[in-house]
């Protein structure tokens, strides 16, 4: 990781700092969705990969969040009135049909909405060291994963 040293004061390059930020985040966002749609889901199969998926995000949470500790507190997930409405918008949609087909296609929504963040942030933040940029990569690899196991119920 490229830290500058001042003094006895370790600060990691913004390009890294932010890059973090935003893999803290995404797996912060992706493991509150899992818990809001948890309860519609029917199929033990489905189930199974939403648990072994979440499990496996929050290991990733905190790795990245132990790393962006280094320069600073990790930012928990503010509340937002786009992730209020997307919220409630999930809710309606799963009230309205938990069928494994309307959960998958809500998984793949979020993995997507992933991926595009990701590999927007890899663009953005150019100087990211490169165990960020492979903590991004990673992420956005088990969200394409995610993806396609969630393409066998439709």
């Amino acid at each position: 990781m490229q830290i500058i040293k001042k003094g006895d004061i370790k600060i990691m390059n913004s390009d890294t700092a932010k890059l973090l930020r935003i893999c803290v985040l995404s797996c912060k966002y992706t493991n509150d969705v899992m818990e809001q749609i948890y309860p519609f889901v029917k199929p033990t199969s489905i189930k199974d990969i939403i648990s072994i998926k979440y499990a496996k995000n929050m290991e990733t949470w905190e790795k990245s969040a132990i790393l962006l500790r280094g320069n600073r507190k990790p930012e928990m997930m503010k509340s937002s009135l786009p992730l209020i409405v997307s919220r409630i918008k999930r809710d309606v949609k799963l009230c309205l049909s938990s069928s494994s087909q309307t959960v998958a296609s809500v998984v793949i929504d979020i993995c997507h909405e992933d991926v595009k963040k990701l590999c927007k942030a890899l663009g953005d933040f150019s100087r990211a060291d490169r165990i960020s940029v492979s903590m991004a990569k990673s992420i956005i690899r088990s969200r394409q994963e995610l993806v396609e196991q969630m393409l066998e119920y439709f």
